[in-house]
């Protein structure tokens, strides 16, 4: 009977060679384009070169046209032809065990991912780092597809291009070790020594973006699982700075002076600022010398919502700095998400200037070591210091971040301190703030289409702030030219600039009066110049 054997060639990748063509599932004639097979009847191991297993499948079939001599010496046949007695084929009665168990027909992983599709772009997929093992059948949303037999573009079927291969902010490994975090009090025995550090890392703490705090961060009894807390010497680089190198330096134990936070120096990393926020870190193997060293890690990630709009309120008057000390702690709280001070009631913002040991209601009074950001800033991060005796930062705690709101107030995302009988401070001195504390001026007479009287105020006994007011509602000095003979008297006067907004605080503005139809820019026995305050 005539026959004619089409040889199928299956390379299997092994741990130790990457083949471009390694899910080449045929083998064709040299003067012609490849072509899927046909029909799959046995796997015929011959043998193995550098690693790589080479499987023959050998497909009997039947044609009219060549005799088994004619086949002698052959090595590839294209000749295909299926409509005669291919159903002749007769498998050793030994073989055919074998043959149907191990037959890749019936054994086969399903592959179901359409972004393998050849319209699917923008992704940056690599197979290098698939764990392959046997066989794959392509599905495209459950539906069967195979592999093009033909030229496809670069940058299809979620490609990388060659020049992605070596980006560390796509090819990096996750580092995800709670115990890294760096509010522990006592440290564990957890030791970066030990580990077999290879290539780029991205850090995570339960699930959150996370990055090594820098030297500035440095804060008292900082641990991160180990002994030896291991953080960045400089700050982080932006997108734009590339792949940098960054000193790495650690310390242990209580920490009074931002000196004794480079009690120990590891060796130094790179690290790179990548797309999406977040940072990856060419980690190496610290030096044995220093005891128990761990890479600390704190959470990065930015709220997915405004933590002006989505805040708990604090209001607890032992927090006042003018309140008497005592053992609260607050240690002990479980701060999650962020929190607005208030005073019975009132807002009010954490202290950013020394306040005396044995205040706020507890024995170590944490204040912030920085100013407090402005609007435009957005979500800025503050050193925390605890003052302790006649040290202002006596401590250093854990560093907390600040967002300035519409409103005049101050959301805070507050951790646990450091270290126990310490209290986040508020001051009480925006009890005082004029919003607050003002006296409601309501004279009709003062508006601006009011006219015959002339009411002078300078015979009224000015004392503080005050609030204008026309029959109970609120209204406002006017900050353009006035006639003269209006607003109850003769020389009109005001606002010499605009009023401010909220988060401009406590301004100065000029005052202007009007006299004889001109403006008056001289002092005068009629007028005099001034300066008032102003706040919205």
């Amino acid at each position: 009977m005539p026959l004619v054997a089409v040889v199928v060639l299956l390379l299997s990748l092994t741990a130790n060679i990457l083949l471009p063509l390694s899910l080449t599932a045929f083998v064709c004639e040299t003067r012609a384009l490849p072509s899927h097979p046909l029909l799959q009847l046995s796997l015929v191991p011959v043998g193995r070169v550098t690693g790589v297993t080479v499987v023959l499948l050998i497909a009997i079939i039947t044609t009219a046209n060549l005799t088994l001599e004619q086949l002698k010496g052959a090595k590839y046949f294209t000749k295909l032809d299926l409509k005669s007695t291919y159903n002749l084929i007769r498998i050793k009665e030994e073989d055919e065990l074998t043959t149907t168990s191990n037959d890749p027909c019936n054994k086969y992983t399903p592959l179901d991912q359409p972004w393998r599709a050849t319209n699917t772009t923008g992704l940056n997929i690599c197979d290098n780092y698939f764990n392959w093992n046997g066989w794959y059948r392509l599905l495209y949303y459950g539906m069967s597809v195979r592999m093009p037999d033909s030229y496809v573009n670069q940058s299809r079927c979620a490609n990388t291009p060659k020049n992605t291969m070596s980006n560390p902010c796509i090819f990096y490994r996750i580092l995800k070790h709670d115990w890294r975090k760096t509010d522990s009090l006592y440290f564990s025995y957890f030791d970066d020594t030990l580990l077999e550090w290879s290539g780029w890392y991205r850090l995570y703490l339960q699930g959150k973006n996370a990055q090594i705090p820098e030297f500035k961060w440095c804060w008292s009894s900082m641990t991160c699982g180990g002994y030896t807390a291991l953080f960045l010497k400089g700050s982080h680089p932006r997108p734009k700075n590339g792949i940098v190198t960054r000193e790495i330096f650690g310390y242990h134990g209580s920490v009074k002076d931002p000196s004794q936070c480079n009690s120990y120096r590891s060796n130094p990393i790179q690290v790179k600022a990548c797309p999406g926020n977040y940072y990856v870190y060419r980690l190496v193997k610290p030096p044995v010398s220093i005891p128990l060293p761990t890479y600390c890690a704190v959470t990065l990630d930015a709220p997915s919502y405004d933590p002006c709009n989505n805040y708990t309120s604090l209001d607890q008057p032992w927090r006042g700095a003018n309140e008497t000390g005592g053992y609260n702690s607050d240690r002990n709280f479980n701060w999650t998400g962020w929190y607005r001070l208030l005073y019975k009631g009132k807002s009010v913002r954490m202290a950013e200037s020394c306040v005396n040991q044995s205040r706020c209601g507890t024995y170590y009074t944490l204040w912030l070591n920085g100013p407090h950001p402005q609007i435009e800033d957005g979500i800025v991060t503050r050193k925390v210091c605890g003052s302790s005796g006649s040290y202002c930062c006596y401590y250093r705690s854990t560093p907390v971040r600040v967002k300035a709101c519409p409103g005049n107030y101050y959301v805070y995302e507050f951790v646990r301190p450091s270290f126990f009988y310490a209290a986040y401070c508020a001051v009480t001195t925006t009890l005082n703030d004029p919003c607050n504390k003002y006296t409601p001026l309501d004279q009709p007479w003062r508006a601006t289409n009011t006219t015959g009287l002339n009411i002078c105020d300078n015979y009224f006994n000015w004392n503080g702030w005050y609030r204008l007011l026309y029959y109970g509602m609120s209204v406002r000095m006017p900050d353009s030219c006035v006639n003269q003979s209006r607003c109850g008297t003769d020389i009109t006067l005001w606002l010499n600039g605009s009023h401010p907004q909220i988060e401009d605080g406590i301004v100065t503005r000029g005052v202007c009066g009007r006299c004889e139809h001109h403006h008056s820019e001289h002092p005068s026995d009629y007028i005099q110049h001034c300066t008032v305050s102003y706040k919205h």
